[in-house]
């Protein structure tokens, strides 16, 4: 891999870090532009869930000393969460490389229309 694509991937991966931590995911961004530079989509998604995962025990322990988190609203969703993760990733391995770009590709549009119709989703005043 060039140099070139290491410090593009590296800036990638501050943005989509920061962008991560106050939106609480950056994997829109992440997964593709791994894939653009030539990662398979199965390696972009285990290397943006990594990645995630050390963003978000860090995004943790700073929302945790600020006294920020409802234990009582956040917990009820661990034990679902990691069941659909641990599912989610038995069905993705099993999908071929070009399967998984479309379904990729499929959510990025969704996500983009989302957006384009009610660009204030999930803000409230």
């Amino acid at each position: 891999m060039n140099i070139v694509y290491i410090i593009t991937i590296f800036f990638i991966g501050c943005i989509t870090g920061l962008f991560g931590a106050i939106v609480g995911s950056s994997l829109l961004v992440t997964v593709p532009s791994l894939i653009i530079f030539g990662f398979s989509p199965h390696v972009a998604l285990g290397t943006a869930k990594l990645a995630g995962f050390f963003r978000d025990i860090v995004a943790l322990i700073n929302y945790q000393k600020n006294k920020k988190i409802a234990y009582k609203i956040a917990i009820p969703f661990i034990i679902p969460g990691i069941i659909g993760t641990i599912i989610s990733a038995g069905i993705s391995l099993s999908l071929s490389d070009e399967i998984l770009n479309n379904i990729i590709a499929m959510f990025m549009v969704i996500m983009i229309i989302i957006i384009l119709i009610n660009h204030k989703i999930g803000l409230y005043n």
